[in-house]
């Protein structure tokens, strides 16, 4: 029995030992932080103190889907900051990388001669990225654009883009020739993109596909949303809850194909269309188009563009349109109605002229009356509230002006959503076949935006000028590995022990008279 009391007491310590979590590792400036991510454990957090951290080639950090790595700033009120004069971009993520947060990070102007990236996704998994801010970033601030890799499940959310030198947000390769899927893009705020290319603020390209929601994109020099579509069987790439204002050379969101779906954004002052869907020379078919509940207000061309639809199942419904210029220019085939133009836009909203303005419908105004549409990207509205009335409302709003109304504001983050409880989205929509009837497009508006990384890989090549930082794959003394084991063992332990205690219990006998 002495025996088993022992085993029992090892076993206990055991599994407090495999389910306690490890502490995190801090590091001030000039400590040797990329050393410890490369070669941590999954779990691991490593924090970095407020100051001045090198740049980070991240290639063997590979976490879990339950236990990732994670990378943070010590104090999020006063972030660390990742910095280099080396003409190389500031993190690099490729090799067996997988599993990764990069949080409260501050990445500032770049002090490299030449233009680089900030955060550059060569191959991996479940990267998320989040509230980090990016300021004067010279070329793509964050880019999974490259060679034939394969990018899954990056998260990017939260974050803040100021004042760019090039597109905020880039996922996927020319012509397919990489695929981001499964991204998720959400939250996010980005103010100012300058380029001597196009200059995005969020650009998926073919074959690659993401959900994009609630983020708040001002004064892009291109468009502040674009996508391509697919050739290939994925689902659509959906643009949901987004307020865009003032592309400045460009519509506020393009669709260069489909599948795609775009509902529920607010969009204003785009310098051409408001939003805009066409078949972009590398885009993919006009197939599996979905354009509802969306508010566009004073484009300098029409509110909204469906140029040369080639599918009868395209849907563009419900949208409200606030012209200054012109409001639907319609071409082709395709489901286009119950798309309400307000020429006079105080008789369909409560206060759209404003600063801030609210496109709260007017109660009984022009934009009510319309039916549900039965389909569960329009289930709820801008708000995250829910159309669950007989009747509903044209635009991206579903109820009319009260307390709660959202005002909004140029250069201002939307409001947030009301939190839903229910299932997420189903993004998983099989639209059928696929027509490449090879029109091209030919508004000016190509995908080539100059916007080259510098170390010669043209946003769809290897980064073959990265090299490797100094190689530092051991700890470099500082003993910041630390090892998590799996508990499954101290579990069955414990099981074997209870049945050998069971086991070793004397039986009971009837005493003998």
């Amino acid at each position: 029995m002495r025996l088993l009391s022992a085993l029992l007491a090892m076993a206990g310590l055991l599994i407090i030992a495999t389910t306690a979590t490890a502490e995190p590792l801090l590091f001030q400036p000039g400590e040797n932080w990329c050393a410890a991510a490369n070669s941590a454990e999954p779990g691991t957090t490593i924090l970095l103190a407020p100051g001045q951290h090198d740049r980070c080639r991240l290639d063997t950090a590979r976490g879990t889907a339950d236990e990732p790595i994670v990378i943070a700033s010590e104090d999020p009120s006063d972030r660390a900051r990742i910095f280099s004069t080396a003409t190389q971009n500031l993190i690099n993520i490729e090799g067996d990388a997988s599993h990764l947060v990069l949080r409260d990070l501050h990445f500032p102007p770049p002090g490299a001669s030449s233009a680089v990236s900030t955060i550059k996704i060569f191959a991996g998994e479940d990267i998320t990225i989040e509230g980090c801010l990016f300021e004067e970033s010279t070329n793509v601030a964050i880019a999974a654009n490259t060679g034939s890799s394969h990018t899954d499940g990056i998260v990017i959310r939260d974050n803040t883009f100021l004042d760019l030198q090039a597109t905020a947000i880039y996922l996927g390769c020319v012509n397919g020739g990489c695929q981001s899927t499964n991204a998720v893009i959400e939250n996010n705020f980005i103010d100012g993109v300058e380029s001597s290319g196009i200059g995005y603020g969020i650009q998926i390209k073919v074959d690659s596909f993401a959900h994009i929601r609630n983020n708040s994109i001002f004064n892009t020099k291109g468009p502040g949303i674009m996508v391509y579509g697919a050739h290939v069987d994925h689902p659509p790439s959906i643009i949901d809850g987004n307020f865009v204002g003032r592309s400045r050379t460009s519509g506020n969101i393009l669709v260069g194909g489909g599948p795609a779906v775009v509902v529920n954004n607010i969009v204003f002052d785009a310098e051409t269309h408001g939003i805009h869907s066409y078949l972009h020379g590398e885009g993919g078919p006009k197939e599996g188009l979905f354009i509802a509940h969306n508010t566009i207000l004073s484009s300098g061309g029409s509110n909204l563009f469906l140029r040369a639809w080639s599918d009868d199942e395209n849907l563009a419904s419900h949208n409200a349109l606030f012209p200054t210029n012109g409001d639907l220019n319609a071409q082709g085939d395709g489901t286009i109605e119950h798309n309400i133009v307000c020429a006079d836009w105080d008789e369909c909203a409560h206060d759209p002229h404003s600063t801030p303005f609210s496109v709260a419908p007017l109660p009984e105004g022009p934009l009510h009356g319309l039916h549900l549409l039965a389909n569960d990207h329009v289930a709820r509205d801008f708000m995250g509230i829910g159309r669950a009335d007989s009747e509903t409302y044209a635009g991206a709003l579903h109820f009319p002006f009260d307390d709660g109304t959202p005002w909004l504001e140029d250069g201002i983050s939307r409001p947030e959503p009301v939190p839903f409880s229910g299932d997420e989205i189903d993004n998983d929509d099989d639209d059928g076949e696929h027509d490449d009837d090879g029109e091209h497009d030919d508004d000016g508006e190509h995908d080539d935006d100059g916007e080259h990384d510098v170390n010669g890989d043209h946003n769809d090549e290897h980064d073959r000028g990265d090299q490797d930082p100094p190689s530092d794959r051991t700890d470099g003394g500082c003993q910041c590995s630390t090892s998590r084991s799996d508990g499954s063992a101290a579990l069955f332990l414990l099981l074997a022990l209870a049945i050998a205690i069971r086991r070793s219990q004397p039986r009971q006998h009837r005493h003998r008279l």
